[in-house]
């Protein structure tokens, strides 16, 4: 759906996922009271997408007159896959060991660390 949500929607989404308003807050980044006017109707679209943005992460996909629970295990394996690619490209940032490096590379010849 490429409309913004309506606010039936947005709470129709955060009861199938048994959300508390305030744990909805948090994870969209808004206060309670701005999720209430998202869910009133009378929020600016930006907030509105945050909101929908955030039951999306949670599962929640967004139909023509309702919304209904995305496939969670396909949603799981992504976000896995999201999470193991960022830690490869962590992993290839580290820099390479110099080959010559050994023990005796980080004391002097008094014993002392260089």
């Amino acid at each position: 759906m490429s409309a913004q949500p309506s606010p039936e929607q947005l709470r129709a989404g955060r009861a199938l996922l048994g959300l508390e308003q305030g744990l909805l807050a948090h994870n969209a980044g808004v206060s309670i009271a701005t999720l209430r006017r998202v869910e009133a109707g009378t929020a600016p679209p930006a907030t509105v997408r945050r909101v929908a943005d955030a039951l999306g992460r949670a599962g929640v996909r967004f139909i023509e007159h309702g919304v209904q629970l995305r496939d969670r295990s396909s949603a799981l394996a992504n976000d896995r896959q999201r999470r193991i690619d960022e830690l490869l490209a962590l992993a290839d940032a580290i820099p390479d060991i110099d080959p010559n490096f050994n023990e005796d590379s980080l004391y002097g010849d008094d014993g002392l660390p260089r």
